[in-house]
């Protein structure tokens, strides 16, 4: 299993259409590549009510046995601290092909909304 770190600051914004402003932090990742298998446009989306979604595209240059992509989070603090994880989350099968078909990943996911303001960084951890 292979880890990688979003290290671009969060975007930040709020909704006026509730009494307490909903909230949301975002981190991404650019193109990784295990093995034949790529990932592209990697984003984890936390809101300030503890709600989560990770969302990619995943391809493979080539497989025998359809390919997963695996995915789990470490989510950090700005000291480096683990806060909490999410994950893990498979992909999609895949296929290849010349070019290779692409696949939309999305998976929702829950956390102590506690620890959104203290949300800076994440580290995923895959495989393919």
């Amino acid at each position: 299993m292979s880890t990688t770190t979003a290290v671009k600051p969060l975007e930040e914004t709020a909704s006026d259409v509730h009494m307490q402003a909903l909230q949301t932090k975002v981190l991404t990742w650019p193109e990784l590549h295990r093995g034949d298998c790529q990932q592209d446009n990697g984003r984890l989306t936390f809101h300030s009510d503890g709600t989560g979604t990770w969302t990619a595209t995943v391809l493979t240059y080539h497989t025998t046995n359809r390919d997963i992509w695996h995915a789990g989070f470490q989510i950090k603090g700005s000291n480096g601290a683990t806060l909490f994880s999410v994950g893990p989350f498979d992909s999609p099968h895949m296929q290849d092909g010349n070019p290779p078909p692409r696949y939309g990943w999305v998976a929702q996911f829950s956390f102590p909304p506690d620890y959104f303001n203290g949300i800076a960084s994440a580290v995923q951890n895959c495989s393919c």
